[in-house]
C-alpha cells in the first residue's frame, strides 16, 4: 500500500511539473509566434526539457539528502563496532537508531531497516550491501559496500573502514556546499540572461501588437533554437561535479 501511494505520488509530482513547463512554454509560443501552433509546439518542448531537467535535479537532491542519512548511519555503525560487538549487531542496532533520528520512511530507515530484515533472515551483508548501493545509485555507498565486504571476506579493521568513508562522503558534501555558494552569483546570471529575451520580446509584442510576420516567424525559430542550444550549453559548463 505504502508503495503504491509513493508511486502515485511521484505519478503526480511528475504530472504537475509538466504541466506546469507546458503552461510556461504556451505562453513564450505565444509571446513569440501569436499562434496556435506556435503556443503548442513551444509548450511540448519546454514541457520535455523543462521536466527533465527538475527530474534531475529532484533526484540529485534525494542523493544528496541520502548522503547526509548514510553518514549518521555509518557513524553508529562505527560506534557500535568500537563497543565491540559485530557487523551484525551493529548494522542491526544503526537501523533502530535510524528510526529514532529520522523518519520512518525516510531513505535510510527504508534501506537500513531492509538490511536488519535482510540479516535476520539469514542473508549475507555482502549481499545486502551491494543491493543498497543499487537501490540508492551513489557512488559513495557502492565503493563502501565493495571495500567493507572485500574487509568482511579477507579481514581488515572495520571501524578503520567505516569511519574513512564517513570522514570522505562528509568532506565530498562540504567541498559540493562550497562550490555551489561559489557558484550561485553565475547560475543567478545565468538564469536572468536566458529569460531577458523573453522579456524583451514581450514588451515589443505588447508596444507593437501587428509585429508578427513571415520573415519574424522564421527569425523567431531560428532564435528559439539558438536559445535552447544556449541553454542546454550553459547548464553543462555551469554544472559541476565532485
Amino acid at each position: 500500500m505504502n508503495q503504491i501511494k509513493k508511486i502515485s505520488k511521484i505519478v503526480l509530482n511528475n504530472l504537475l511539473s509538466f504541466l506546469s513547463f507546458a503552461f510556461v512554454g504556451g505562453f513564450a509560443g505565444y509571446i513569440i509566434y501569436q499562434n496556435a501552433l506556435g503556443c503548442f509546439v513551444m509548450a511540448f518542448i519546454i514541457a520535455l526539457l523543462g521536466s527533465k531537467e527538475y527530474r534531475k535535479y529532484i533526484i540529485s537532491k534525494k542523493k544528496s539528502s541520502f548522503e547526509k542519512q548514510f553518514c549518521d548511519y555509518l557513524d553508529s555503525i562505527s560506534s557500535s563496532l568500537s563497543c565491540g560487538r559485530n557487523s551484525y549487531e551493529s548494522f542491526i542496532l544503526a537501523a533502530n537508531e535510524m528510526e529514532v533520528i529520522y523518519r520512518r520512511d525516510s531513505p535510510i530507515c527504508v534501506e537500513s531497516r531492509l538490511i536488519s530484515s535482510g540479516l535476520q533472515n539469514g542473508r549475507t551483508l555482502k549481499e545486502l550491501l551491494y543491493e543498497m548501493s543499487n537501490n540508492v545509485d551513489s557512488e559513495n555507498v557502492k565503493t563502501f559496500s565493495e571495500v567493507y565486504s572485500i574487509c568482511i571476506t579477507s579481514g581488515g579493521n572495520l571501524k578503520m573502514i567505516v569511519n574513512d568513508t564517513k570522514m570522505l562522503i562528509q568532506e565530498k558534501i562540504s567541498v559540493e556546499r562550497e562550490i555551489k555558494t561559489i557558484m550561485a552569483g553565475t547560475k543567478n546570471e545565468f538564469v536572468i540572461m536566458m529569460f531577458m529575451p523573453i522579456v524583451v520580446l514581450c514588451s515589443l509584442r505588447f508596444l507593437n501588437p501587428g509585429l508578427a510576420t513571415y520573415s519574424s516567424f522564421v527569425a523567431n525559430t531560428v532564435a528559439v533554437c539558438l536559445f535552447i542550444f544556449a541553454y542546454l550549453v550553459g547548464s553543462a559548463i555551469i554544472k559541476v561535479e565532485v
